[in-house]
């Protein structure tokens, strides 16, 4: 009857610690802590949804509460699952096992009934246990209401924590637990594990297909089993077939075809801009979504650039041996500056395809451009043709005839004239700065305040000839002026200069010699007779002068 089917993740959920999938570490953890009667108050399982928090917590309280298990002496580590603990445990009707769900139970009021409840002896087992799920969702106030109990709970009293979002749970709440932290189930790992459930349902999971659902779970044991249950569904056939097709997964999941992946791929790196449009559009009028289409060949993109960097990941149990297969083919003859433009342009296409007003088009302009980027000639090879390097061992012309899409950007981009690095030398030498002056006055145009400052204020030139000059620099400037100004006349001139210091000033600061002249100045104009004969025609008169 459909009312009694128990979906997978629940029918294959597992109930002893040895049965956990990829949670070496913390099943070996657990183990030693329980044989050798190294039991905390508070556990705290962290990990993403899917992972096996709950599982471990249920199968935690099991052994911990078996009658046929004595953790005082450590002689097992799993559950019997015959006593009468075990199973009420399995029936969800245990005294002493007490489940909260702190998503909806939040508050202080809740958290003070755990703290009452905490004061009385286990009835049926060894301890009373607390399962907490998603406690990071409990109040600030609910959470200082713990802290007490939780540092010095009864003997009889363990704490088991599961979370997703360990940030929003107070320091003063990790530092009372046993922190545990459930990785991601490996992809090989849930590759195989799929197969087996497909197996024990009366299915067979093609390989392409289980590695397909194991990428769509993204670490997750939850996710993987459900998409299997949805794809059991879509395989029911009246013929008997009992088999899951890769090609069933694909459409279950609204992806394209891994193999047409790469064929798509192949002809994009190939530059040949009539078939990338082509496959495209095949791919979505067969119900591709773009967005996702891109995701996956950003995907298939990365593990091209690990085939051709890291040789472990031809290993890597990721990818099948037909995808790893392909993919070798297609990194051969390429450079991985050019996979990593193509996977970075690729990658800022996304938010394109996301705001397009028609995704589909988006996608297809950003493929076309990668279509004239896998063309372009490797970034160290424009470096050399600009300096106007070449050597013997880099070809000067391509082996291979440029593609259409090639062709198109070589007639539509000129080429840069080569420039004389000589040439530069020569002109700035005969342009030298005659007078200390017309030095200053080159230094004014450049974005140096500061240097230029100091030269109209704390340096006196005693003697100046193009190339070589002597000054005094008055006591309070900064010893970083000389070196800047070498630094910097050389980036103008393209030539080093020398520069001596004196130990005497001569006639002063380009801004004290303007100084002095307008001192000069304003005692000429009050000795001119017109001006003190206007004086004495206006007795006790002020003249100001302004410049």
């Amino acid at each position: 009857m459909i009312s009694g089917y128990r979906v997978l993740a629940r029918k294959y959920r597992p109930t002893a610690l040895g049965d956990l999938v990829g949670q070496d570490l913390l099943v070996q953890t657990l183990a030693q802590a329980i044989h050798h009667n190294r039991l905390p108050h508070a556990f705290l399982l962290h990990g993403i949804r899917g992972v096996g928090k709950t599982t471990t917590a249920r199968i935690m309280a099991r052994v911990l509460n078996c009658l046929n298990n004595n953790t005082e002496t450590g002689k097992l580590i799993d559950a019997c699952g015959h006593c009468a603990s075990c199973k009420s445990l399995a029936d969800d009707r245990h005294l002493d096992v007490i489940e909260i769900d702190a998503a909806s139970r939040t508050g202080v009021d809740d958290v003070r009934e755990i703290i009452d409840s905490s004061r009385y002896k286990a009835v049926t087992g060894h301890y009373k246990i607390f399962i907490i799920d998603e406690v990071h969702m409990l109040s600030k106030s609910a959470f200082n209401a713990l802290l007490k109990t939780l540092e010095e709970p009864p003997p009889h009293v363990k704490f088991i924590f599961a979370t997703t979002e360990i940030r929003k749970i107070p320091d003063t709440i990790l530092s009372r637990c046993m922190r545990f932290d459930l990785k991601r189930i490996e992809p090989k790992l849930l590759v195989d594990y799929l197969k087996k459930i497909a197996g024990l349902e009366g299915f067979v999971l093609e390989e392409e297909a289980a590695f397909s659902l194991a990428r769509a779970a993204d670490g997750s044991m939850r996710d993987g089993l459900s998409l299997l249950d949805q794809a059991i569904a879509l395989s029911f056939t009246d013929n008997g077939s009992d088999s899951i097709s890769a090609q069933t997964v694909y459409s279950m999941l609204g992806l394209a075809n891994r193999q047409r992946l790469f064929t798509l791929l192949k002809v994009v790196l190939e530059g040949q801009t009539d078939l990338t449009l082509q496959h495209t559009r095949e791919l979505l009028h067969e119900g591709a979504d773009a967005q996702l289409l891109l995701q996956d060949i950003l995907d298939v993109l990365y593990g091209l650039i690990c085939l051709k960097t890291v040789p472990q990941f031809q290993q890597d149990g990721f990818w099948s041996q037909a995808d790893r297969d392909a993919g070798l083919q297609l990194t051969n003859p390429l450079a991985v500056s050019t996979l990593l433009s193509m996977w970075q342009a690729l990658l800022n296409a996304l938010q394109e395809v996301k705001v397009a007003p028609v995704p589909s088009q988006a996608l297809e302009l950003a493929l076309l451009r990668m279509c004239y980027l896998v063309d372009l000639p490797p970034l160290e090879n424009l470096i050399q043709s600009f300096k106007g390097a070449r050597s013997k061992d880099v070809p000067s012309a391509p082996s291979q005839p440029p593609s259409q899409a090639l062709q198109h950007l070589m007639a539509a981009a000129p080429v840069p004239p080569v420039v004389q690095p000589e040439a530069q030398v020569n002109k700035s030498i005969v342009d030298l700065p005659a007078s200390f002056t017309d030095l200053v006055e080159c230094i004014s145009k450049l974005r140096e305040p500061m240097l230029y400052s100091q030269l109209l204020q704390d340096a006196d030139c005693i003697s100046y000839q193009p190339g070589e000059m002597t000054l005094y620099l008055k006591p309070h400037t900064a010893a970083s002026f000389l070196p800047t100004l070498k630094q910097v006349l050389q980036n103008l001139t393209h030539q080093s200069w020398l520069i001596h210091l004196a130990d005497q000033a001569g006639k002063g600061s380009l801004q004290d010699q303007k100084q002095d002249l307008l001192n000069k100045t304003q005692e000429q104009a009050l000795n001119h007779p017109t001006l003190q004969a206007i004086q004495q025609a206006f007795p006790g008169s002020t003249v100001q002068i302004i410049n």
